[in-house]
């Protein structure tokens, strides 16, 4: 099993590996961004300029979807790629006037310059950058009782986050080597989907919508290669359980 972005899911499936999604876990709603500063105030101003992004990335795939949701391409920009930690800072020293990139840098780039905002967030369309669970086939067919535990694990966790979220953030930043200030804009800045949530969203908007919207996003920024579907990737019993 493993949690890992919805893209990243298709890929694996792409490229024969035999997984199914059986839970989604998260959806980026202001994590990931384009920001831009004062002199860049909508999509349609990136033509001819230069973008920071790191390539095969969330990123990568954020940046795509907007300029085509813009009617513009990769062709329309200068790509400047870099990894995601760099480009917040690049464009802070004026190396460039358009980066895409996620948190914490978001929030580090506008502490540092006022005069720059976020100009597209993935929650333009929410799913475009998610996580989900996904686990082997085999693992689901010889033993389902600890894919559904994995599962209902999960939604205790979800449900003692909400009850706390304060001192839930205190565990998971403490966890990942972090402090809490650093890693707030990052939490407000995902929707986390209970086991109750799921079972409208696995068979519901994240099948019907979503799913589509992340495979082109994928193809477009050139990280599937093959085609995928709901059906083949998607397995809504154990919410359903």
């Amino acid at each position: 099993a493993a949690n890992i972005a919805t893209h990243t899911a298709m890929g694996m499936v792409a490229a024969g590996l035999p997984v199914k999604i059986v839970l989604l876990l998260d959806v980026s709603m202001t994590a990931d961004a384009m920001i831009a500063g004062k002199d860049v105030n909508s999509v349609a101003d990136l033509k001819g300029k230069q973008v920071a992004f790191e390539e095969g990335t969330t990123s990568d795939i954020l940046l795509k979807y907007a300029l085509a949701k813009n009617g513009m391409s990769i062709a329309d920009v200068q790509p400047v790629p870099m990894p995601a930690a760099d480009a917040g800072s690049a464009l802070i020293a004026g190396r460039v006037p358009v980066a895409v990139t996620y948190e914490p840098y978001l929030t580090t780039a506008r502490a540092q310059n006022k005069d720059v905002k976020l100009l597209f967030t993935a929650g333009e369309d929410p799913g475009l950058i998610s996580d989900v669970l996904v686990v082997r086939d085999e693992v689901i067919k010889s033993r389902p009782g600890q894919v559904l535990a994995m599962i209902k694990a999960w939604d205790a966790a979800l449900k003692d986050y909400n009850a706390d979220t304060p001192g839930g953030r205190v565990i998971i930043s403490k966890a990942v080597g972090s402090s809490v200030e650093d890693l707030n804009t990052a939490f407000d800045g995902v929707r986390y989907y209970s086991l109750a949530e799921n079972k409208g969203a696995l068979t519901g908007d994240f099948s019907t919508k979503t799913f589509a919207d992340v495979e082109a996003a994928a193809k477009n920024a050139g990280l599937l290669q093959a085609d995928v579907t709901p059906e083949q990737m998607i397995d809504p019993a154990f919410v359903k359980a």
